[in-house]
């Protein structure tokens, strides 16, 4: 026997009907709604769970999505065979179930930047994602190029002028990155085996690298 539990979704505890999340057979009890369904009702229909005189509004979401055409019972499939729009009157009430906000006493923080207008701001990362398998060259060469122009950028901001950038990559995709620190007067580290690169120095494994940067970092 089919889990009613699992069949349907209620939008709003004010409405007429549920919503069937997957094919429901005629006979099949909802136990959540307490209503047997009386035909078979197909995946995303509604089913009525209580009764609905002809011409009075069926609700849906809380809303009036219609007026009953014939008497509709609990368990019936509701559909334009016995719903059709009406015209009624409408409560402009704009807001009225608006609630005031609760904030909490201490403000959340998050890791976020100050711009120099003093808003604030987080960074933005730029995903390049291959949706299909034949473009995922194509992917792999813009992140390439991406990759040492986002470090000149970068290293144009008035913070970092001056500074002598390091940049760390351990594939194909990282040389224009190599090549832009290089450009700029700073080093290239390779992560992993030897190879010919633009990257100045070269660290052997990626554990080798995190115990070089708590270093260079302390």
């Amino acid at each position: 026997m089919l889990q009613a539990a699992d069949l349907t979704i209620r939008l709003h505890p004010d409405d007429d009907v549920v919503i069937a999340r997957l094919e429901i057979p005629a006979g099949t009890m909802l136990t959540k709604e307490n209503v047997r369904a009386a035909v078979r009702v197909p995946a995303g229909h509604k089913i009525a769970v209580r009764a609905v005189d002809k011409g009075k509004p069926v609700h849906r979401y809380n809303q009036i999505i219609g007026f009953a055409t014939q008497p509709i019972a609990p368990g019936d499939h509701v559909h334009v065979h016995n719903v059709a729009m009406g015209d009624f009157q409408r409560d402009y009430a704009f807001s009225s179930l608006a609630k005031p906000t609760d904030f909490v006493s201490e403000p959340a923080t998050f890791m976020g930047i100050v711009r120099a207008d003093g808003r604030v701001a987080t960074r933005n990362y730029i995903g390049v994602i291959s949706t299909v398998n034949c473009s995922a060259a194509v992917s792999k060469w813009v992140a390439e190029a991406f990759k040492g122009d986002a470090l000149k950028a970068l290293m144009r901001e008035p913070r970092f002028m001056g500074a002598r950038p390091l940049f760390v990559g351990d594939d194909l995709t990282d040389e224009h990155g190599f090549a832009a620190v290089a450009s700029l007067g700073g080093a290239g580290i390779l992560v992993g085996p030897a190879r010919e690169t633009e990257a100045r120095y070269r660290l052997g494994s990626v554990a080798e690298a995190a115990t070089w940067l708590r270093a260079a970092a302390g």
